[in-house]
């Protein structure tokens, strides 16, 4: 009686670590899945701001001359 509840009660937990295991796979691969996004979100932010400020430092540079001369 007692050896079947033991090995009753082991099989439940190893069904347990393995609902555990493929939920935390499926959090893990989210998880990856929100960091690439953040990282596609801020080099689009990054590429956005580089090219303002270098296209402000063209035409500056551009006036600056034109008063210049």
């Amino acid at each position: 009686m007692e050896s079947n509840e033991m090995g009753d009660h082991e099989a439940r937990n190893s069904v347990n670590l393995q609902n555990i295991r493929k939920w935390e796979k499926i959090k893990y691969s989210q998880l990856v899945n929100n960091c690439r996004m953040m990282v596609r979100y801020k080099l689009a932010v990054l590429f956005g701001f580089t090219t303002v400020i270098l296209s402000l430092v063209f035409i500056g540079s551009f006036l600056y001359w034109t008063m210049k001369s």
